[in-house]
């Protein structure tokens, strides 16, 4: 009888806020799952650590990871200062699982043979300041591989072959291998790119949040280069997709990105504020509202948000959803205390590139 694969320990590095939902979609995408826990690298990510016997190249399937890792090391209580460095030097090169973080990195991608595997340290470091700068983290890393794989594998300062994360969180530290590449992170469908585009990984969250369903119609009434519309079209099917802009400029993208993919679906240049719908004919909304930087004047966002809050309570159907993406909540939520038939559900903050902002849940009541 063959033996069972043991599990592998893996991290995604989402953006700050969304590890739960992230979470939410390892568990469907996987047939065995176990949550190891979250961390989080304060205004940069947050990271799901979790272990798997699946196949890693599902996991390459991952819509709201910015980057895949297979874990070659955790090194706990280790003590603050030069003493951790001290530490770690004498802990890390016993604790990295190098051969099997390659067989895993091989298992997703090819690695060229020839000569020395090239590698590259990124350190990060959260928590207390430590006297020592990252530079002494990546050298005693870097030292560890090296010394770990006989020599074998090389550390260069470019041209890297494979990539090594050292996470510092507190005392703990987590070493990762990079499995992904940036199309995870960068979308290959992103062809036109506009000033405040959304994140790829954060409108597969908000699509996420809809809970959508092979038949829905689906509306972004601001919809910008297209984003949330191209990760709805890939999160299953759907009975119509519909997005419109005020700018020109933005639907012209969206029509590039979106491209012949995704039908039936609907591109209109339009005032969100009055949107060319008949009442209660959509089912899923997600967005991506402006915001102060984006419009230049913040004295706008009260009425704009009041008349859009208006304008989804017309078009959603009783149990409809919308899920919401603005830096401004406090605003949102006036406008939605004003709508009698939505309610207020769940809501997320997060962290966009050292910028907070709130993914708010909306449901149309009965």
């Amino acid at each position: 009888m063959p033996s069972e694969r043991r599990p592998t320990l893996y991290y995604i590095h989402t953006i700050p806020g969304i590890e739960g939902v992230a979470r939410d979609e390892l568990a469907t995408l996987l047939g065995v799952f176990v949550l190891e826990g979250f961390k989080t690298v304060p205004d940069r990510n947050g990271m799901v650590v979790f272990s798997t016997t699946e196949d890693a190249r599902r996991l390459m399937d991952l819509r709201l990871a910015e980057d895949v890792f297979v874990l070659l090391a955790r090194v706990p209580d280790i003590p603050w200062g030069w003493e951790g460095l001290a530490v770690l030097r004498e802990r890390l090169p016993r604790a990295l699982a190098l051969n099997h973080g390659l067989n895993v990195l091989r298992s997703v991608r090819a690695i060229r043979p020839d000569g020395p595997l090239t590698f590259r340290t990124i350190a990060r470091v959260a928590g207390s300041g430590q006297p020592y700068r990252r530079a002494d983290l990546v050298d005693v890393v870097s030292k560890a591989v090296r010394g770990r794989s006989r020599q074998q594998w090389k550390s260069v300062p470019s041209g890297e072959q494979v990539e090594i994360w050292a996470n510092l969180l507190g005392r703990e530290l987590v070493v990762g291998l990079r499995l992904s590449d940036e199309s995870m992170r960068h979308r290959s469908y992103q062809k036109v790119h506009l000033p405040a585009s959304l994140r790829p990984s954060v409108a597969a969250a908000l699509v996420q949040l809809t809970q959508p369903g092979n038949s829905d119609v689906f509306l972004d009434p601001m919809c910008g280069t297209g984003t949330i519309l191209i990760e709805r079209g890939l999160a299953c099917r759907h009975g119509l997709l519909i997005g419109g802009d005020i700018d020109g400029a933005a639907i012209a993208a969206a029509v590039e990105n979106v491209g012949p993919r995704h039908r039936p679906r609907e591109l209109m240049l339009w005032d969100a504020r009055r949107l060319p719908l008949a009442d209660g004919t959509v089912d899923r909304v997600a967005s991506n509202l402006p915001f102060g930087r984006q419009l230049g004047t913040p004295r706008e966002l009260p009425a704009l948000y009041l008349a859009l809050a208006g304008e989804l309570e017309r078009v959603l159907k009783p149990g409809g959803k919308a899920v919401l993406l603005t830096s401004e909540i406090g605003t949102l939520r006036d406008a939605i205390d004003q709508c009698p038939r939505l309610r207020l559900g769940r809501h997320y903050p997060i962290n966009i590139l050292g910028q907070g902002a709130t993914i708010q849940i909306l449901d149309r009541r009965h």
